[in-house]
Order: C-alpha cells, then sequence, then structure tokens
C-alpha cells in the first residue's frame, strides 16, 4: 500500500509591527473649530452631530468644520483631507454603519 501525504497550508501571515507616532495633543478644545469626516453611511451625519454636540457642551469646542466622502467604500479625495487640515484644529472621523 502506498503512502499518501496531505500538505496542510496555514493561512495566517505573521503581523509586521508598524511605527506609529499619534498627532501631537491640541490641550484645550475651548473654542476650536472641530473637522468631522462623514464616510457617507446612513447614521454617520447624526452621528457626527451628536459628537459635536457633546463637545460643545463638555469642553465648548469651537465651530463645526463638516466635509463627506463621496463614496464610503472610496478614500476621500485629497482635497477634503488638506480642507479640515486648513480650517480644524482637530479631527474627527465617523464610520456610520
Amino acid at each position: 500500500m502506498q503512502e499518501e501525504w496531505l500538505e496542510v497550508l496555514d493561512p495566517v501571515g505573521e503581523a509586521q509591527p508598524v511605527e506609529f507616532k499619534p498627532a501631537p495633543r491640541i490641550g484645550e478644545l475651548a473654542g476650536k473649530p472641530i473637522g468631522y469626516l462623514d464616510n457617507n453611511k446612513w447614521n454617520a451625519e447624526p452621528l457626527l452631530h451628536a459628537i459635536h454636540k457633546q463637545l460643545g457642551d463638555r469642553y465648548d469646542a469651537g465651530e463645526m468644520v463638516y466635509a463627506r466622502k463621496r463614496l464610503f467604500s472610496q478614500p476621500a479625495p485629497p482635497e477634503t483631507y488638506e480642507y479640515i487640515e486648513r480650517e480644524a484644529a482637530a479631527a474627527v472621523i465617523a464610520i456610520g454603519d
């Protein structure tokens, strides 16, 4: 009788550590404009407005700088990120599932 061998493959890859440096903290939010990027899913807009209200109530955050992605499955164009970076002191990005 001939022996048969079965090769077992492991689909799990090895994680590669990625260097990550968080953005510097801005300190107080009082009066500072906060940027919001909506991913264009159903609940993203109400979620972002609720977060902005909470930040305003708790920390006296400034105006809402709002932008929306055209398609949830694709990155926003560079101009969208540049707008938020230029106009806001901090940013919140939502996934509205």
